[in-house]
C-alpha cells in the first residue's frame, strides 16, 4: 500500500470521526430540504401570479370594451344633428358593433366559450361578483323603451342580448324620416353613454377590480423576488460550506502526510 493510499484511507476514516462527518452529511440534506421548500413556495406564488394576471387581463378587456361602447354612444348622440344619411348609418353600425363587442366580452370572460383552449381569459372571471355585476349592467343598458325605439328603426335585439340591423327596414326608416331616426339613435346613445360612464368612473366595480388585481400582482412579484433572493443566499451558503469542508479535509490530509513523513 502506498503512502497516498494510507493517507486516503486514514483521511476518510479519521476525518469522518474527527472532522465532522455528521455535519457534512446533515448540511447538504438540510440545504436540499430548504431548497425544495423554496421551490414549492415559488411554484405556488407563480401559479397565483399567473391566475391574477389572467384575471387582470380579463377585466382590462371588459373595461376597454365598455370604453369603446361609451365612445360609440357619444358619437350616436350627434346623429340628431347630422346632415347626411351616411353619417347616421355609420354611427349606427359602429354603435351596434361596440355594443355587441362589450356584451360578448363580458359574457365570455364570465361564462367562458365552449371548446376553447385553456390559458386564455375565457371564463377567467367566473364566480367574480364584480364581473357578474358588470355583465348584468351591460345587459340592462338598453331598457325596454330603448329597445323599442331601436326596433322601430330596424335595429333588433336577439335573445342572447346582441343587436343586429335589419338593413332593409333601417334604410327605409332612414329614407322616410332621417330626423326621426337620428333622434331615436341620439336618445339611445345618451342612455348607453351614461351607463357606460358609470362603469368607468372613480370607484366603479371595474376600476376597483383592476386596482385590486394590479396590487395583488405587484405583491406576488415582490414575493417572487424575495424567494429568489433566499434561493440565491442558500446556494451561496451551500457553496461556502462546501469550500470550508474541503479546506478542513485538505488540512487534515496534509497533517497525516506530515505524520507519515516523520
Amino acid at each position: 500500500m502506498t503512502l497516498t493510499d494510507i493517507v486516503s484511507s486514514l483521511g476518510a476514516s479519521q476525518l469522518s470521526a474527527s472532522a465532522g462527518q455528521s455535519e457534512r452529511s446533515r448540511a447538504p440534506a438540510a440545504a436540499d430540504a430548504v431548497s425544495r421548500a423554496l421551490d414549492q413556495a415559488s411554484q405556488r406564488v407563480e401559479a397565483q401570479r399567473s391566475s391574477t394576471e389572467v384575471r387582470l387581463s380579463a377585466f382590462g378587456q371588459v373595461r376597454s370594451a365598455v370604453a369603446q361602447l361609451q365612445d360609440s354612444s357619444r358619437a350616436l348622440t350627434a346623429t340628431e344633428n347630422t346632415d347626411t344619411p351616411e353619417d347616421t348609418r355609420a354611427a349606427a353600425e359602429a354603435f351596434v358593433s361596440a355594443f355587441n363587442n362589450a356584451q360578448g366580452t363580458a359574457n365570455r370572460t364570465v361564462n367562458g366559450t365552449p371548446g376553447t383552449e385553456e390559458g386564455n381569459t375565457d371564463g377567467a372571471l367566473s364566480g367574480d361578483g364584480r364581473a357578474n355585476i358588470a355583465a348584468s349592467e351591460l345587459s340592462r343598458t338598453l331598457n325596454n323603451a330603448s329597445s323599442e325605439a331601436l326596433r322601430n328603426i330596424g335595429i333588433n335585439r336577439s335573445q342572447d342580448g346582441t343587436l343586429n340591423i335589419d338593413r332593409q327596414r333601417f334604410e327605409q326608416a332612414l329614407q322616410n324620416d332621417p330626423q326621426a331616426v337620428g333622434n331615436a339613435l341620439a336618445d339611445v346613445g345618451r342612455r348607453v353613454e351614461q351607463s357606460s360612464r358609470r362603469q368607468l368612473e372613480g370607484n366603479s366595480n371595474l376600476n376597483q377590480a383592476v386596482a385590486n388585481l394590479s396590487r395583488q400582482a405587484s405583491e406576488l412579484e415582490a414575493q417572487q423576488q424575495t424567494q429568489q433572493a433566499l434561493a440565491d443566499n442558500l446556494q451561496q451558503a451551500t457553496e461556502q460550506a462546501a469550500t470550508r469542508f474541503n479546506f478542513v479535509a485538505a488540512s487534515g490530509i496534509r497533517t497525516y502526510e506530515q505524520i507519515f513523513a516523520l
